[in-house]
């Protein structure tokens, strides 16, 4: 299977501090570091860590930065002939980020030339030899393009999209959810779920219609791990693994990246979570998004050092952390 990642690249300079600051208060930093980040970007390192083809298409600036992190996907292993330059001179983008001793962050974001990827930049021969692809923090109109691309082809193309809070703000919000059924794979946190499914806990994300949903679904908890729906086997909860962790900026892209991984190796999931769960808790272990993005033999070392995790769950009934 080749997944191919749609969405960001960035250079993310990630601030130490010894806690994030309140509004008009100055906090010292402890240490500045840079480190290559964006979502779509790290889920096609993350998949192909784990040994699963990967591809990425973004946007990068005719810059010393672009031109960076094409050599640096290239040498993980990522099919980058997908990769588009800007048209407008805009620079690569750049996240800001701010750290705590414990891993909680905040993020600010500069688009810069990923903002000038669109839909019509996505065409027929965009998949060609692809078996999935995965949307990372877009708005549900790449989606949307994705679903007619593969109508009017005949094509069967197993889709993931993980909007993010910026995919489902304002009136996106009614399309993510119009569209969820088509999605394949939906990665949403437990604010996202909230805003598109408004009267349901995530626990209870298996009392929905399936008209309503999509095929699978991972409700991410942070700390306290994920909910993981399954049109066919219902909802399982999955604790997440309790590890020292120091930043968590990536752990989100890093769970996404196992999900992809063992999804391409069948993984139902009973072994899906905990996969997906262990790929996440490395990558919180040292600081950046990608630095601790684990190989398979890594997971597999990691697992076997752990507990079995207590998974809980059918399909209709309430699975509670």
């Amino acid at each position: 299977m080749t997944v191919l990642t749609i969405g960001a690249v960035t250079t993310d300079r990630l601030m130490q501090v010894d806690r994030l600051a309140m509004p008009d208060e100055e906090v010292r930093v402890t240490a500045v570091e840079s480190y290559d980040g964006g979502s779509a970007a790290n889920v096609a390192v993350g998949v192909s860590r784990l040994g699963v083809r990967a591809a990425y298409l973004g946007c990068v600036g005719n810059d010393s930065e672009g031109d960076h992190h094409r050599r640096i996907l290239e040498s993980e292993g990522v099919d980058i002939t997908r990769i588009r330059t800007s048209r407008t001179g805009a620079r690569t983008s750049t996240v800001m980020g701010f750290v705590e001793p414990g891993g909680a962050r905040q993020l600010y974001f500069h688009g810069g030339a990923s903002d000038e990827l669109s839909p019509e930049d996505l065409t027929a021969d965009t998949f060609d030899g692809i078996d999935r692809v995965h949307l990372c923090t877009l708005g549900p109109e790449f989606a949307e393009r994705l679903i007619d691309l593969g109508r009017s082809s005949g094509r069967k193309m197993l889709i993931s999209f993980d909007p993010g809070c910026l995919g489902i703000a304002g009136e996106r919000l009614h399309r993510v959810r119009a569209i969820a059924p088509a999605v394949d794979m939906l990665f949403v946190n437990a604010l996202e779920f909230g805003l598109l499914y408004p009267h349901v806990a995530p626990a209870d994300v298996g009392r929905l219609s399936s008209s309503e949903l999509p095929a699978r679904m991972a409700i991410k908890l942070g700390q306290r791990g994920a909910y993981l729906y399954n049109r066919d086997q219902g909802v399982t909860y999955h604790p997440a693994f309790a590890v020292a962790a120091v930043d968590s900026t990536g752990a989100g892209d890093a769970f996404a990246a196992g999900c992809l991984a063992g999804a391409a190796q069948a993984y139902g999931e009973a072994r899906l979570g905990p996969f997906a769960n262990a790929v996440a808790a490395l990558v919180t272990q040292q600081f950046g998004c990608r630095t601790g993005l684990p190989t398979m033999t890594r997971v597999t070392s990691f697992l076997q050092t752990q507990s079995e995790p207590t998974t809980s769950g059918a399909s209709g009934r309430s699975a509670q952390p």
